[in-house]
């Protein structure tokens, strides 16, 4: 098998966690680190998604608007597996009601449905989370959902022990997850899940309502 060219997909250190095996030296190349696509071209990717599988003259009736995968997009930090899980999940949603025929009915739908996502992901940890914690959660979206340990005196902490607690507090319920460095086992990067991002949404719609 040796010669053989492999395509691997993957996120947060998934494919290097592969590839770092001794049994597959030889067989893989090391991975090429690709960015993630701009916010600007997100919506392209459920267009051509319509075009590649539309097997019709005309294009298939979808509920989701190209506009809104993207603020999806946008809103989930560009996690397109997340993305798409969470898109297909407001299909099988819209499947159960009376589907919006026209932009402004789609629209309108889909941030009803975003909004009860959101709400009920808030609902569900916020009687699991303790006031520490609560800030460790705001203060990682002022530093824009990633960081690592070693910055505990930015969450104004005296040290690494004394941070831990908090974040798994979190990451217990969903809302940060942490990742080792494959180049240094000793070294982690938490960031923020699609879910707490769904949580922030909640939490800044409800403080521009008061």
């Amino acid at each position: 098998m040796q010669g053989l060219r492999w395509v691997l997909c993957g996120a947060l250190g998934i494919v290097y966690g592969i590839v770092a095996s001794p049994r597959l030296e030889g067989y893989l190349h090391t991975p090429i680190e690709i960015g993630e696509i701009s916010d600007r071209h997100a919506a392209d990717i459920l267009r051509t998604r319509l075009t590649a599988f539309n097997s019709g003259a005309s294009i298939p009736y979808l509920p989701l608007r190209p506009e809104d995968f993207a603020r999806l997009y946008e809103l989930l930090r560009g996690n397109l597996r997340s993305v798409l899980s969470y898109a297909d999940d407001y299909c099988q949603w819209i499947a159960d009601r009376a589907p919006p025929a026209d932009d402004e009915s789609k629209q309108r739908t889909f941030y009803e449905w975003l909004q009860g996502l959101a709400a009920n992901a808030h609902s569900a940890v916020r009687q699991e989370l303790r006031p520490r914690a609560h800030q460790v959660f705001q203060k990682a979206i002022e530093v824009g959902g990633v960081f690592s340990p070693s910055d505990y005196e930015d969450f104004e902490f005296n040290s690494v022990q004394a941070f831990r607690p908090s974040i798994r507090d979190l990451e217990a319920v969903g809302l940060l997850v942490s990742t080792q460095d494959d180049g240094d086992k000793r070294r982690k990067t938490i960031q923020i899940t699609p879910k707490g991002w769904l949580v922030d949404f909640h939490l800044t719609r409800e403080a521009a309502s008061q």
